[in-house]
């Protein structure tokens, strides 16, 4: 039952999502509806849950933070700026019914994509009263270690950009020496911790489906893969690609 009030919930926030970004003529707003859209799951799920569960409690707490934190970070980047280009090819792509094409393959889709990502996060908090777990604390320390490299990666790479002396440079500092892509790493690293914490309550293992979902997003579709075929040919790329790790963080090579 839980369920049909979370996808309720989720059909009203991104249609309202899709409404505001047709009389602004922008949807490049809807990347802050991804990092909402767990957050809702999560309070939805808890209200309507039994609420006894502290493990599922801390689950739900760690996605509110996270989630929150994303789509602040998202909104300021992107708020008042043009509409993203990706969209911008796709009023091209889909002229003849742009709308139509935009609310059923990307709203629609970022709605299917986060129900099933979020959930161990759902089912967690139907859960009856349990105890913390050697794996939960295993959970727990991925999703900590996946936090530390997203907010600090996207916080070092907001200050190299401000800096006009760097301007075409590549950042490779601070974590960004460790791996190209810290801020994904961050994010596939928190949703096995929330797997984790999640099964170690009882959930199915099947909803394993979140963080290989989350894992195959982000380094084959889109994230990982776009970004490395983006910036192939750029001054300085080669070098910085021989010496840092891909995804995964590990020391630079000399």
């Amino acid at each position: 039952m839980v369920l049909i009030y979370v996808v309720i919930a989720y059909a009203l926030m991104f249609t309202l999502a899709f409404i505001y970004g047709q009389s602004q003529k922008n949807h490049g707003l809807i990347d802050v509806f991804w990092g909402l859209g767990f957050v809702l799951g999560a309070v939805v799920s808890w209200l309507y849950g039994p609420r006894e569960n502290m493990v599922a409690l801390v689950i739900s707490s760690l996605v509110g933070v996270w989630g929150l934190r994303l789509a602040y970070y998202l909104f300021k980047r992107n708020h008042g700026k043009p509409e993203d280009k990706r969209y911008e090819v796709k009023r091209a792509l889909w002229k003849d019914n742009f709308a139509l094409n935009m609310f059923l393959k990307m709203y629609v889709l970022q709605l299917v994509l986060n129900l099933i990502i979020n959930l161990p996060v759902i089912f967690a908090n139907q859960k009856l009263a349990s105890e913390f777990t050697v794996l939960t604390y295993v959970g727990l320390f991925f999703w900590m270690i996946g936090f530390f490299f997203e907010v600090v990666g996207d916080y070092q790479l907001a200050q190299f950009k401000k800096d006009k002396k760097n301007k075409g440079k590549i950042m490779d500092q601070g974590v960004w020496s460790l791996t190209r892509h810290p801020n994904y790493f961050g994010e596939v690293s928190m949703w096995w911790g929330i797997f984790l914490m999640a099964f170690s309550i009882g959930t199915h293992i099947g909803f394993i489906v979140s963080p290989l979902l989350v894992t195959y997003l982000l380094t084959q579709v889109s994230g990982v893969a776009m970004l490395e075929r983006n910036m192939a040919g750029r001054k300085g790329w080669d070098a910085y690609t021989q010496k840092t790790s891909k995804f995964i963080p590990w020391f630079p090579k000399k």
